[in-house]
């Protein structure tokens, strides 16, 4: 955590090693998204029984994530691709 606010307040403030702390934190985070799934995936294959409010404190904080993605960039016509 700590990482990804420097890394954060170093692209804010346009310096180099901002973006290269950013790009690593950034792997990091991918790398750990991955692990945490596919641990989870394997449980499920296991037969390891899951609540209702397991599942949505797992899925919805990614879900509030894409949907806050999608109108920030729906809403900035540069952002979009082509």
């Amino acid at each position: 955590m700590p990482g990804s606010i420097l890394a954060g307040v170093l692209l804010l403030r346009r310096e180099p090693s901002g973006y290269l702390l950013g790009f690593a934190m950034l792997v990091f985070s991918w790398m750990v998204g991955i692990t945490i799934a596919a641990s989870t995936l394997a449980q499920v294959l296991a037969g390891y029984p899951y609540t209702t409010a397991q599942v949505a404190v797992l899925v919805a904080p990614f879900g509030v994530w894409l949907t806050i993605g999608f109108f920030r960039a729906a809403s900035d016509p540069g952002a979009a691709p082509g």
